[in-house]
């Protein structure tokens, strides 16, 4: 089945939602921008369009997005055509009625027939045509940097470069035509054949210990699999290669050895614990790709923890998100907590590279010492009984190190700030930002105000690095457009020590950066009102162009009108759509007489398109923000589909 397009350049395509979702229909410029057949292509899955190197955070994103029926903004992605060449296309997801979902690409047209060089154009551009296979395999060999290997079916070697021979310490020629397995373990996620792996070198003379692996696969001449894998050493595993490589093990072994040990020393051993953990929605975000995500994070978790242990040490998989550790020579369980602190932030920057979903999870770890009369050696000894006992005691040991400082200090430290657009009514351009730390760093800081209780302290803490962060920028030279809204809590501001802190941040500023920055002040309580509250406004606004006043409910808290000092009202979305729920004429008269008395309304952490349509055209708010209003700002007008 087959549906007319409107554009000549952009194709849609029809599929059902679900779990189970696969293709209904394609229009007649499928064929022509992709190559393959509406015939071959009804009944597939998306997945037919993406290959080895689409980037993985945006196919998940489209993936979700229409199991679900939802909406996603036109987004740059490399797509393979039917032939197995890659192109670059711009892929958007709407809704098109109860159970569909509709994909519309926009790229170049014809890859389903190449066209000739010389048939392209001038003849000036005829005249570009890449070398051929046989010319360009050779410099494309000697130009690469990381090793790569070429192996047939069974893994035995048929060609290499000499980053590889360097990597394994032996020279290619003895090691052609033998199988990679003699000299290194790979290790992929299950199912998978093409994408992220790992690999453990055991080759005597190795210059390092561990790589990440990608590989591809093809068939060659004769019609023979073959099997491209490119490697790339990790940091921490330079060095050369020992006897007693550190490496996987199995539970059992972990457990025998470390009872073993114990009794042969005769003193207490450190054991440690790396569990990667998520925020309460990215499992749910992420639906039927959780378990290969936490697969593929557990993947790289190992390879970083093998290249971090020294001799005679050994990690095992406790779960696909729990690794156990072995350690050797901590004699004190604060040296073992170190250890363990480092490894984890290896950890987690290596999830950091791997970027997409495995850049959103955080490592915790922690240690603790082992004895014999340790009660988590009593009991059961079956398969992983004691090292989930273990696991356990580390876990709920106050002083075990396994605690949430690691994420604290991660965002304190490393967490880095973005600017969001803030919009008008007319979807315009912005005439102000507001900032925030990264996505990685928010969801975690989210997670912690939620699981645990954050001291006061603490979060002034947060305050201070979020504005350090965006002072750092502007003295960089960053451009920002308008008014640069920076959130702050009121206790912090009303907090004298901290607020001299921030005071000296801003002022520190170039006048001409200075004049832009305005403090978005959250969590007012409700018994500053009145003239207390106006005093408090202009005391804050006066290091900066004024406040927006963030309010938690319909209470303007004794403000009437313009004020000096005070930029306007804000309120969050999250908290606003529950009173809309409720009370939507209450909160629309609210909004109104705000606006009466000449006093702009802001809504930010609008989610979904439909949420920030409802805000400017029917509660009437002035400005917005939030990924829901970018979609709406950016969307493109669908032609409606003919079927």
């Amino acid at each position: 089945m087959s549906f007319e397009t409107k554009s000549a350049d952009s194709v849609q395509i029809r599929l059902t939602t679900g779990f189970d979702s696969h293709i209904t229909a394609v229009d007649e410029g499928f064929a022509a921008l992709t190559g393959w057949p509406a015939g071959e292509a009804l009944n597939q899955t998306i997945a037919i369009l993406f290959g080895p190197w689409s980037e993985r955070g945006t196919v998940d994103r489209l993936t979700r997005a229409v199991e679900r029926g939802e909406t996603v903004e036109p987004t740059p992605v490399k797509l393979y055509a039917y032939s197995g060449q890659t192109f670059e296309a711009v892929a958007s997801v709407a809704g098109g009625g109860p159970g569909v979902s509709v994909l519309t690409l926009h790229g170049p047209a014809g890859l389903g027939a190449p066209v000739p060089a010389a048939a392209q154009g001038p003849a000036e551009v005829a005249e570009l045509v890449p070398p051929s296979a046989d010319r360009l395999l050779p410099a494309l060999v000697e130009a690469m940097r990381d090793a790569f290997a070429v192996t047939d079916e069974e893994g035995r070697l048929l060609l290499g470069n000499e980053p590889l021979g360097r990597m394994l310490g032996t020279a290619l020629a003895d090691l052609a035509g033998r199988p990679l397995a003699e000299v290194m373990d790979l290790r992929f996620p299950p199912g998978e054949s093409e994408g992220l792996g790992a690999a453990v070198i055991h080759a005597a003379g190795a210059a390092h210990r561990s790589a990440a692996v990608n590989t591809a696969r093809g068939i060659d001449q004769r019609g023979r699999p073959f099997r491209v894998l490119t490697f790339r050493a990790t940091a921490s595993g330079a060095g050369p290669a020992k006897p007693a490589n550190p490496l996987q093990t199995r539970l059992e072994v972990l457990e025998q050895t470390l009872v073993r040990r114990i009794s042969q020393e005769g003193r207490a051993l450190a054991v440690g614990l790396l569990e990667i953990v998520a925020d309460d929605e990215i499992a749910r975000e992420l639906g039927s790709v959780w378990g290969d995500t936490l697969e593929r994070a557990r993947l790289a978790a190992g390879v970083a923890v093998a290249g971090e242990l020294r001799a005679g040490e050994l990690y095992a998989v406790l779960r696909d998100d729990v690794l156990i550790v072995l350690l050797q020579g901590s004699v004190t369980v604060e040296e073992a907590q170190g250890r363990m602190q480092a490894i984890a932030q290896v950890c987690r920057h290596r999830l950091i590279a791997e970027r997409g979903a495995l850049a959103a999870l955080e490592v915790l770890g922690g240690a603790t010492m082992i004895g014999l009369d340790h009660p988590a050696l009593r009991g059961g000894a079956g398969e992983g009984a004691v090292a989930e006992r273990i696991g356990a005691a580390i876990r709920n040991d106050q002083g075990s190190g396994y605690q949430v400082e690691t994420v604290i200090a991660d965002i304190l430290d490393e967490g880095l700030v973005v600017t969001h657009p803030v919009r008008g009514r007319d979807l315009g351009p912005a005439r102000q930002t507001i900032a925030a730390f990264d996505e990685r760093s928010g969801r975690w800081l989210s997670w912690l105000r939620k699981r645990h209780r954050l001291s006061p302290n603490l979060e002034r803490e947060f305050d201070v690095a979020l504005l350090g962060r965006v002072v750092e920028r502007l003295h960089s030279g960053e451009e920002t457009t308008g008014a640069l809204l920076v959130p702050l809590n009121c206790q912090s501001l009303q907090h004298q020590s901290t607020f001299d802190r921030l005071g000296a941040l801003v002022n520190g500023l170039p006048l001409a950066a200075k004049v832009r920055f305005q403090a978005l002040v959250t969590g007012v309580p409700p018994d500053l009102q009145g003239e207390r509250l106006l005093v408090f406004v202009r005391r804050v606004a006066a290091f900066g162009r004024g406040i927006w006043l963030g309010l938690d409910g319909l209470d303007s808290q004794g403000i009437i009108g313009r004020q000096e000092g005070l930029a306007g009202i804000a309120l969050d979305h999250a908290r606003l759509a529950i009173m809309i729920e409720r009370e939507p004429m209450q909160v629309k008269h609210f909004i109104e007489r705000l606006r009466a008395g000449n006093q702009p309304v802001l809504v930010h952490g609008v989610e979904r398109p439909e949420q920030a349509q409802l805000l400017f055209n029917t509660f009437g708010v002035t400005l917005a923000t939030g990924p829901g209003v970018e979609r709406l700002a950016n969307a493109p007008r669908f032609v409606p589909i003919e079927t």
